[in-house]
């Protein structure tokens, strides 16, 4: 039940934070305004994919080595 809860707050609380730093880190590691649309674009598909295959690959990892 607290692993639940902790979930739970981190992802409540991230929705806040995550936009701030990503607009902040961004524009310094893409040096061309015309590629930041671009970047950003690619930044979401990235965390999107992190989301759904960092969930599945703990259960993945423990079914394989058992």
């Amino acid at each position: 039940m607290g692993i639940l809860l902790v979930s739970f707050l981190i992802s409540c609380t991230s929705q806040f934070f995550l936009p701030r730093r990503e607009t902040r880190v961004l524009p310094l590691l893409v040096t061309k305004s015309s590629d930041l649309l671009a970047a950003n674009g690619l930044m979401q598909i990235l965390q999107t994919a992190g989301l759904i295959i960092g969930q599945h690959w703990p259960g993945f990892a423990i079914g394989l080595l058992g």
